[in-house]
């Protein structure tokens, strides 16, 4: 991995990091797990904004490029697992691209293991949308050689069953729009990994270049991605004393829709002696 698989990468637009600090309320205080994903372009992001971001190295090819890429700042570590981190550890979770292809029961398990009680769990899913003519004609090749793209999207209802198995409280989902620009070298880093067959991906390029001819603007094409951020509490914990607020006011409710009941009819029923007693007067 090098600095043209970063550059490859899809872009996160910067309404993601405004979601993340104004709603999900991430701050310098917290200790930020990242897991699952390319690695690069979020915690460049991310990392001046919080205590400590722990980003979790799925292959050694990232590793290398993320330490160079972080060697001069000291709140980002890297490891190779979760195994070092003491229970109730971490504020925040982020977890990437990956999330589909691994087991989602060891993940719940650590997450809890590692997570204080009421913390954020995000999932960060970029997705390629099929909306201009070279997306028409590179999703036209990917089906002519039988391959997905890294990006493509999931099948709806699958993912949300998937989702709501993985988030025990319920999750809600927010969407982002970015752009990622690529001409002709950063586009074979794009798609280096499709294929594990190289006489395949030798035509596959070929064929990939003459789209990219024929679609480029000033020797680059656009690609367009939708940001889907999948959020949910992890541990979540309600106190004992809002437990016995809760019950306490929802016993109250009855006795004091009562109460109003009896001082308006209090109301009136002054209301009708005065007006008795003007009527009174006036004979």
């Amino acid at each position: 991995m090098g600095e043209n698989n970063f550059l490859a990468q899809p872009n996160y637009h910067w309404d993601i990091l405004t979601f993340f600090l104004k709603e999900l309320k991430l701050n310098r205080k917290y200790v930020l797990l990242e897991c699952l994903s390319e690695g690069g372009k979020l915690p460049k992001m991310l990392a001046k904004h919080i205590h400590l971001f722990v980003s979790i190295i799925e292959n050694r090819y990232k590793n290398n490029f993320l330490k160079q890429q972080f060697a001069q700042t000291s709140n980002v570590s890297f490891y190779q697992n979760t195994a070092f981190l003491e229970d109730d550890s971490v504020d925040f979770a982020l977890l990437g691209q990956y999330f589909y292809q691994i087991d989602k029961e060891g993940l719940k398990k650590e997450l809890s293991r590692v997570l204080r009680l009421n913390s954020f769990v995000c999932v960060l899913i970029q997705e390629l949308k099929n909306d201009n003519p070279f997306s028409d004609a590179y999703f036209q090749l990917l089906s002519q050689y039988k391959v997905k793209d890294n990006y493509h999207a999931q099948e709806e209802q699958a993912a949300n069953k998937i989702l709501a198995d993985f988030f025990p409280n319920g999750f809600e989902t927010k969407q982002f729009s970015s752009q990622l620009r690529l001409n002709k070298e950063l586009l074979v880093f794009y798609q280096e990994n499709l294929f594990a067959d190289q006489p395949k991906h030798i035509t596959f390029n070929r064929a990939l270049n003459l789209i990219f001819n024929q679609h480029q603007q000033h020797d680059e094409i656009v690609l367009n991605f939708e940001t889907k951020v999948y959020f949910g509490i992890y541990n979540k914990y309600t106190p004992a004393i809002s437990l016995q607020k809760s019950i306490f006011f929802s016993l109250l409710k009855p006795f004091a829709f009562s109460f109003y009941v009896l001082v308006k009819l209090n109301v009136y029923f002054w209301r009708f002696l005065y007006k008795l007693k003007f009527l009174s007067s006036k004979k």
